[in-house]
């Protein structure tokens, strides 16, 4: 049962942090309620004085109880609090729950605030943080209104200080039924008795039901403190064939709830009043339910995918259980109840205990998506459904917990810097928007109370706005002819200096491409073709591609603009599905690619890894080699192509600047060779790292920087475009503060080019409507950017990142999770300078690892002879080199062990993986956890190993808490290695709570590494 307190207060006047707290605070305690009466006298002489009069109020009830009345005669700031202490659990979620009217408050538009000090045991008020709750008080003149709120206590608090501020302002009203709710997060399931039964008819009056936890609340699916205002409870229920799942849906008028699907599998139903059910039996395969108010459904069966769309997951529509489902409606609340085979669900009773699931509404009254596990704004979101666990012989759900802060992206920074890191020279930086122009338009149509006048006169306020602070937009011819075509971009040139950006690859390529005999081989079609697209790198479309761009820079040959040319978005992204032989058997570009990838990249063996064919997964070791092949070909391929189009357009434009891809970083670089991409290609290469695109917020929130340093590092082409994250998406709605920090990542980490992504009906142009004051600031930002000198990046390093292209290539799509602390631990907690290299490179000749003094390597388990020679080249000539990945020197790409390198070099012996949730230094004090790697979105990868040291050859310098060996160090020649026996690098290290960042400083410190680079600290705000 949901356990709550009902608090009445204690109310006293005073200071907000004054007093210390008093022994007879009573305990938020399991399922009995705390009365804290106004007439104990317990914090306070007297209750009122001359600017505050608290009193019960008998007059005033609410729901038959009296109330607490409040009088603010005057505005002042430290005498205008009432407070009560409340014992609760640290570290724990509650639900904060009350009504309050307001009959007079001045000035009007203020607010009053609930501020909850959060204290240690022993310690004073806000001795463990304080948490901030502000109320907005013009909804409630002369009316009751309910506040509520989530907030979380911190990991040592107590006992917290329940304050109601009134500072600065006048007021008169009541308070009444204030509860503070434990939020439960483990929840019975009931297992029905051989001679039970339920009647699917949407009447929950089964005995078994009242055995089965409510599952509730439910929560905004975004980051919020607010709850939902409808409330939402599921239930569920389960025999040896059937799963029984149950919910019950408050509304505040039933009429008003809108369910217009009438067929089953209606495309439409996810936007009636309804509720959706997931549930799967791993992260990888699953079914999913959407039914309405009025108990049509839809079900679909759901299977991973990659890199196919945003979710990492495909739904099967043409997929039918045998699902009965029944609703019922009573008073303002209705009722669903579904039962469907446990068999086709691919569960028993048995795996059932492990399946994740997850709960969501629909609320058409309050326009809200809600969701019983915490997720980040998607319901397809399986790495954060909640999971089936046992406890003896019975069943729970427990919910997943998401991160509680309103913006966890925000990142605190306490220092931040402009004009001292700018050198003397130019900048020549630009700014841009995705498709801005024709997005605005249709933005503007979809608002019917706007004339054709109206749009047009935004429209051109936009653009003009845009362009004062030389920000120009992608466009799309068709996107811009009906804004005056090339006469417009010439009088913005000349008014505003600015030049357009076209893009030249578009649906319509692939279209043409089909047209002349291309293959379809992925059933995922979009724009011009519907029915589905054929391969990025298929002859036809390089054909269509080189002419479509031809054709359109001829009619800018003579525009006295200058002019960037937009190439392939992303072209990578499905290219593994199209080359599925599982997929397409008949494919003859398939049959011809995989005899180039075995010939040219596979030793004759490695061909392409067929991602739909299960047996493809049987052999691991095979797949990872297949997808090194596949990915060098592939790049190969795209490359031959890229040269062709560039050399072609630059015929006619010698001037224009190419960008020639978009490359998708919002999980890190995909399988393909990057190291290949050079000036050949093209001018400017584009990525767009969004932060709540990847596989955690801690994972995201220094994505821009990130993404943009590794490119401008081991690519070499000449400048960056970094397409910053400006549109809600997967629960996270950028603020102005958002926009300032990921702009800032992107250029102290080199970015040349600066462009925001506002797809169609998102932002800028919605900002502009609904948002104006981010809008405003992206204005101010562009300005700032376009008069900037350039930065004062550093040229030179010390230390080396070794980016190991290889080994990341044989993850397929790749988180690059552990390339990615080292980014963030190195670079913006510690701030040294480092330079990623790639092993491509090493092996190519192009970089000397003797050079760096300190060489860090994240991810190393594929290597070549070269690669393996010039890294113990460099170890032995003096360099420390950090080998954090247990796998270094595991095959090489032929797929030949060499771990025989990792015994000679490091004197160990790996064994096999081991339960260790940390190691202990001998020498640095503090906590070091470990964790499982991350590959790809919600996939999980053994990190934690046992290892056989030769103390001939290394000293143990860290162990396993069973005291066996966990890290070591020793000579090489006249250089020093680290091997770790468990992957430092994952990025759970980064939410704080350890001291990792302890070790490396010492690692640095030991190697001379300058810890005081200042461009970490730059900030397009700062002075």
């Amino acid at each position: 049962m949901r356990k709550s307190i009902k608090v009445m207060l204690m109310l006293c006047i005073s200071g907000l942090f004054a007093g210390s707290i008093c022994s007879e605070t009573l305990a938020l305690d399991a399922g009995h309620a705390v009365k804290i009466s106004t007439e104990r006298n317990v914090w306070s002489p007297k209750i009122d004085n001359e600017t505050i009069r608290v009193a019960s109020d008998n007059k005033n009830t609410f729901n038959d109880e009296k109330t607490i009345r409040v009088t603010v005669s005057k505005m002042e700031k430290d005498k205008t609090v009432i407070y009560t202490y409340v014992k609760v659990k640290p570290d724990t979620e509650y639900i904060l729950e009350f009504y309050y009217r307001v009959e007079k408050i001045e000035p009007q538009d203020s607010n009053f605030s609930i501020i909850l000090c959060c204290n240690k045991d022993g310690g004073g008020n806000g001795s463990d943080g304080i948490i901030k709750i502000p109320i907005d008080s013009s909804k409630a003149k002369n009316e009751w209104i309910k506040i509520s709120k989530r907030f979380k206590t911190y990991p040592e608090t107590a006992v917290i200080q329940f304050c109601i501020n009134f500072s600065m302002i006048i007021f008169e009203g009541n308070i009444s039924s204030i509860n503070i709710i434990p939020v439960q997060n483990s929840f019975t399931v009931a297992r029905l008795g051989a001679d039970e039964k339920i009647n699917i008819d949407g009447i929950l009056n089964e005995p078994i039901w009242q055995k089965a936890d409510a599952m509730t609340p439910f929560f905004h699916n975004k980051f919020s403190d607010s709850m939902p205002p409808n409330k939402t409870a599921a239930k569920m229920a389960f025999d040896d064939k059937m799963l029984y799942v149950a919910f019950r849906c408050n509304v505040e008028k039933i009429e008003d709830t809108k369910a217009s699907a009438k067929e089953r599998d209606s495309k439409s139903l996810w936007q009636d009043e309804g509720v959706e059910f997931f549930i799967m039996p791993s992260a990888d395969d699953g079914a999913h339910f959407i039914i309405n108010s009025n108990g049509v459904f839809s079900d679909y069966k759901i299977r991973s995918t990659t890199w196919e769309n945003a979710s990492g997951y495909i739904q099967d529509i043409k997929w039918n259980s045998n699902a009965q489902v029944a609703a019922k409606t009573e008073g303002n609340s209705y009722c669903i109840e579904m039962t469907v085979p446990l068999s086709e669900l691919g569960l028993n009773t048995e795996s059932l205990k492990t399946a994740l699931v997850n709960f969501c509404r629909n609320d058409s009254e309050s326009n809200g998506n809600d969701t019983f596990s915490q997720l980040r704004g998607l319901f397809m979101e399986p790495m954060s459904f909640s999971v089936m666990k046992t406890e003896g012989e019975q069943l729970f759900v427990k919910r997943f917990i998401q991160s509680e802060d309103k913006n966890p992206y925000a990142v605190e920074r306490k220092t931040k810097l402009f004009s001292e890191l700018l050198s003397s020279g130019p900048g020549d930086f630009t700014v841009s928007s995705w498709n801005a122009y024709g997005g605005l338009k249709i933005s503007l149509k979809q608002d019917k109370t706007l004339s054709p006048e109206d749009i047009k006169r935004i429209q051109q306020e936009t653009i003009e706005e845009l362009s004062k602070g030389k920000e120009y937009s992608l466009m799309y011819e068709a996107n811009f002819r009906d804004e005056g075509g090339l006469s417009k971009l010439r009088e913005m040139y000349e008014k505003y200096g600015i030049c357009p950006m076209i893009s030249i690859e578009n649906s319509g390529v692939f279209k043409g491409a089909i047209n002349r005999g291309a293959e379809i081989l992925h059933p995922a079609g979009f724009g011009a073709c519907p029915n589905g697209t054929p391969s990025v790198i298929s002859p036809q479309y390089t054909e269509v591609a080189i002419e479509t761009a031809t054709k359109i820079i001829e009619r800018y040959k003579n525009e006295p603009y200058p002019l960037i040319i937009h190439g392939k978005d992303e072209p990578e992204n499905g290219e593994t599905i199209k080359f599925s032989r599982t997929q397409n058997p008949k494919s003859k570009l398939i049959a011809e690619f995989d005899a180039k990838v075995k010939a040219s990249f596979g030793f004759g063996k490695y061909g392409i890894p067929d991602v739909k064919d299960p047996k493809t997964y049987e052999d691991l070791l095979k797949m990872r080699l297949s997808w090194i092949a596949f990915a060098r070909a592939w790049t190969d391929e795209f490359m031959k192509q890229r040269i062709a189009i560039y050399s072609a357009i630059k015929k006619i434009r010698p001037n224009l600047k190419f960008i020639f891809m978009s490359l998708n970083t919002m999980g890190s670089i995909g399988a393909e060779d990057a190291s290949e991409y050079d000036e050949r290609l093209g001018d400017i290469i584009s990525c767009d790292p969004y932060a709540s695109s990847t596989s955690s917020i801690i994972r995201g929130k220094y994505n821009h920087g990130f993404a943009t340093k590794l490119l401008k590092d081991i690519t070499h082409v000449p400048e960056i475009m970094t397409i910053v994250q400006a549109f809600p998406y997967r629960g996270c709605d950028p603020c102005a503060d958002d926009m300032n920090e990921w702009v800032s990542q992107s250029l102290k980490a080199g970015a040349k080019h600066i462009q925001y992504y506002d797809p169609l009906l998102v932002v800028p142009d919605t900002y502009k409507l609904k948002k104006p004051n981010v809008y405003k600031e992206i204005l101010k930002i562009n300005e700032r950017i376009s008069k900037m000198n350039a930065l004062n990046i550093p040229q030179t390093s010390d230390m080396a990142v070794l980016y190991s292209l290889y080994s990341y290539m044989s993850d397929g799509p790749t988180d690059a999770n552990e390339a990615y602390t080292a980014h963030v631990l190195l670079g913006e907690n510690l701030h040294s300078w480092f330079k990623f290299v790639s092993d491509r490179d090493v092996e190519k000749g192009k970089v000397d690892l003797k050079k760096y003094k300190l060489i860090i390597v994240p991810y190393f388990r594929f290597v070549t002879d070269k690669i393996s020679e010039e890294i113990l080249s460099a170890l032995s000539s003096g360099s420390t080199v950090v080998f954090c990945d247990p796998r270094s020197f595991d095959y090489d790409i032929e797929g030949n062990s060499k771990a025989g390198t990792r015994e000679k070099v490091f004197g160990v012996k790996r064994g096999e993986p081991i339960n260790q949730k940390r190691m202990i230094f001998s020498s640095v004090k503090g906590e070091f956890p470990l964790y499982k790697r991350c590959q790809f979105l919600s996939q999980k990868e053994d990190n934690v190993f046992s290892i056989n040291v030769n103390p001939a050859s290394a000293s143990v310098i860290a162990r396993y808490p069973d005291n066996s060996p966990a890290a070591v160090k020793g000579k090489y020649g006249k250089g020093t290695f680290y091997y770790f026996a468990a992957n430092p690098l994952v990025s759970d290290i980064l939410s704080g709570g350890n001291n990792w960042s302890d070790f490396f400083r010492t690692v640095l410190a030991e190697n001379s590494i300058d810890m005081n680079c200042r461009i970490w600290d730059f900030h397009i705000s700062g002075k």
